[in-house]
């Protein structure tokens, strides 16, 4: 145990980085399953959309239609509307967030802002099942490796963001005690740091305060144990 927080170097980090690993691999492999279950509705549903074509900058088909759908409930509703009768809809009128396309535009209605782009911005294409059945399997085959990228940096960096803090506190609080260094109660703490986090995910959650009195103790006791105590002069 001593040669393990006083020597090794990188030891913290390695571990760090294999813990981010883990729980990335594990996020990852539960949001494609969702996705991959999800994806199959999501075609099903806007096939009361299609065929869409877009030639010279609008919409040319479905000609004079309108089709409107209900996604969700209450703050999570959102709405799909397709409105060729018009080249343009009143931004004003846009009920509900959602997307809505008319003739010439397309609207995307959030709570923050409506946003308005030109159809004549969009090449020419046609919109149909085996289109949207195309772009649901590079989803489905591509979004693994994005997610896993961006919870894995995500859980790094926040990570040691996180471990960089609460060392630089305790390692304030016990340097008057022991004869430490920053590098050992940052290696400290990495790892009781990724053991605390572990139990959130058996239901077990942490506060920060209680997280710093954890670490401390954690600390204190190893210090202890290690017999770095400071001779009093």
């Amino acid at each position: 145990m001593k040669e393990l927080l006083l020597g090794k170097k990188w030891f913290g980090a390695m571990v760090l980085a294999v813990y981010a690993l883990a729980v990335a691999y594990w996020a990852t492999g539960f949001a494609v399953n969702v996705i991959k279950q999800t994806m199959p509705q999501v075609e099903q549903e806007l096939a009361a959309f299609l065929p869409v074509v877009i030639e010279k900058g609008e919409v040319v088909i479905p000609k004079d239609a309108i089709i409107s759908k209900v996604y969700g409930q209450g703050n999570n509703m959102r709405n799909i509307v397709l409105d060729t009768r018009v080249d343009e809809l009143e931004t004003s009128e846009l009920k509900g967030k959602g997307v809505y396309l008319s003739r010439k535009y397309l609207y995307i209605v959030s709570d923050i802002k409506t946003e308005v782009h030109p159809v004549n911005k969009l090449p020419d294409m046609v919109i149909d099942a085996e289109t949207l059945h195309d772009a649901s399997q590079i989803i489905q085959d591509k979004a693994g490796g994005y997610i896993f990228a961006g919870i894995f940096l995500f859980l790094l960096i926040f990570s040691a963001a996180a471990i960089g803090l609460y060392s630089l506190a305790m390692h304030w609080a016990l340097s008057g005690m022991f004869n430490i260094t920053f590098n050992q109660t940052l290696r400290i703490n990495t790892l009781s740091y990724i053991v605390i986090s572990a139990l959130s995910f058996i239901g077990l959650n942490v506060s920060i305060i209680i997280t710093f009195v954890v670490l401390f103790m954690v600390n204190y006791g190893v210090n202890k144990y290690l017999k770095l105590e400071k001779v009093k002069s």
